[in-house]
């Protein structure tokens, strides 16, 4: 049980005080681990971290335009790894 409250409080402080581009950004970046480019669309992104789709579309645009990201349709590649990582620990 107490490792249960553990997950929900570490979830409740995640949504609570950490910014929405961190949280984009920490989302690719797990999941680049697995493939890159990362297949997902931005209305699963918004799902997953209950946020709109407009959001999350202006979050990766602004990326992109860092030239962290080449976001294609259904599909986004990570371009510099280091930089969006010190990008979602900020």
């Amino acid at each position: 049980m107490s490792h249960r409250l553990t997950d929900v409080l570490g979830i409740v402080d995640t949504v609570v005080f950490r910014r929405m581009d961190a949280r984009v950004a920490t989302l690719l970046l797990e999941r680049s681990g697995r493939q890159n480019p990362v297949r997902i669309t931005h209305q699963e992104i918004a799902a997953e971290l209950g946020t709109s789709r407009e959001v999350v579309s202006r979050i990766l645009e602004s990326l992109a335009g860092a030239g962290l990201l080449k976001v294609m349709r259904g599909r986004i590649e990570i371009l510099e790894q280091g930089p969006l990582a010190a990008f979602a620990a900020a």
